[in-house]
């Protein structure tokens, strides 16, 4: 009889739920919670309170930086946080002139860029810019240009993909958000730009968000003045920066800009903004084309102008103003609790000839399988029914999901 070595690992990685609901995605559904807890980290951080500031992550730090702190009030400071409650400040006057409305970014190197934004030095006018800045640490800033090739602007976005940055839209002119641009730029380096695209197909527009998902660019609302409702609800997305398609022209959530949006645990989320009225709200997206809420009300308040970022496995929400116009100086995350790994019948072992093994994993999740040795991901099969394991050498990983929840480590 021959011999087969199998050998069984659980992987298990999930996300967070309160009530659930169900998204469907490919062939598979995934239940997410309600996600209507919010952890405060704290209400009064040792930063001033601010608007139109930047969060990153990096090296396991959540990193804030400038903004606006009232009126004319502009910030170049540099916070760090590894909990979101306990903040030390980097620098208290960044080698970057003071600005809001910028933009930031980190690479896969952990090095943080900075591009654009507003700036006003002493009686001048409000000015736009378009210079570059990079930071390994957010205490010593490097100038990669101080006139990059894409015209000065504000309220836009910067991503990462692959070995490149890319800044896409936003708005050129400091004293208002009109025009819009549509172009994207990208450079390997923040030195030298160059231009993937004049004129994207989405509108010009300005305070919108962006994210990377699924190895693409995803660009979520904003405000398009030539448009004739103004606030925007589409979602789309671009491979290169050069070509942009619809995921969808009507988002289930309500158009809107100043918003914050996150990639996190195989989910594109949406969070808050100005609307007409401010919200709290929060929605999800396993593919960008169908939305789902989270909540129509987080407990970290109505905002805009708020920044996020994800650290831990959980999303985090900082800053921004009220619908009253006040600022603040607070930082929230989501709930997201281990959940117990699944299990393997027969357990993990070696056996003889043929087998079949039967995986139960958490109730509501969805279960992806390899045999390869390969580590799942939510492109790998999905695990329906018992597994029979033919004559051979072969490693079986498991991994379940459950959208809201952490993963845990590998067993």
């Amino acid at each position: 009889m021959a011999h087969t070595n199998w050998l069984l690992w659980d992987v298990f990685m999930f996300w967070v739920a309160v009530v659930p609901a169900v998204a469907q995605s490919g062939n598979s559904s995934v239940v997410a919670s309600d996600f209507y807890y919010w952890s405060v980290g704290t209400q009064k951080a040792a930063w001033d309170v601010r608007e139109q500031h930047t969060l990153s992550e990096s090296q396991g730090s959540l990193f804030i930086a400038g903004g606006l702190n009232g009126f004319a009030n502009i910030l170049c400071d540099v916070w760090a946080t590894q909990d979101g409650t306990n903040w030390a400040e980097m620098t208290s006057y960044a080698s970057w002139a003071p600005r809001f409305a910028h933009a930031a970014t980190v690479k896969s190197n952990s090095t943080m860029f900075l591009t654009g934004g507003k700036t006003m030095i002493g009686q001048q006018p409000m000015t736009a810019m378009n210079d570059c800045w990079h930071s390994t640490d957010g205490i010593s800033w490097i100038q990669a240009t101080s006139t990059a090739q894409w015209p000065a602007r504000h309220s836009h976005t910067t991503v990462s993909l692959g070995p490149d940055l890319y800044v896409i839209a936003g708005s050129s002119r400091a004293s208002s958000a009109t025009p819009s641009l549509n172009d994207v730029w990208k450079s390997a380096d923040g030195i030298v730009w160059t231009q993937a695209t004049s004129s994207a197909e989405f509108y010009q527009r300005s305070s919108h968000t962006s994210a990377v998902f699924n190895k693409k660019i995803w660009v979520m609302g904003g405000f398009a003045p030539s448009t004739q409702q103004q606030l925007m609800d589409d979602v789309w997305f671009s491979q290169d920066g050069i070509l942009w398609s619809p995921a969808t022209l009507v988002a289930e959530w309500l158009p809107r800009q100043s918003h914050a949006s996150v990639m996190m645990n195989d989910a594109l989320w949406v969070l808050g903004g100005d609307a007409g009225p401010v919200l709290n709200d929060v929605w999800y997206s396993l593919d960008g084309v169908q939305w789902d809420v989270a909540t129509f009300s987080a407990n970290w308040g109505a905002r805009y102008c708020h920044k996020s970022a994800v650290l831990a496995h959980e999303i985090w929400v900082a800053a921004g103003s009220e619908d009253n116009g006040n600022l603040l100086h607070d930082s929230w995350s989501s709930f997201n609790p281990e959940l117990q790994l699944p299990e393997f019948s027969p357990p993990p072992s070696n056996y003889e000839g043929s087998l079949q093994v039967s995986i139960i994993g958490p109730q509501g999740a969805v279960v992806f399988v390899t045999t390869d040795g390969s580590d799942p991901t939510s492109e790998s099969p999905v695990y329906t029914r018992p597994l029979t394991l033919g004559v051979g050498n072969a490693t079986l990983k498991a991994a379940a999901r459950l959208l809201g929840m952490r993963p845990s480590g590998i067993s």
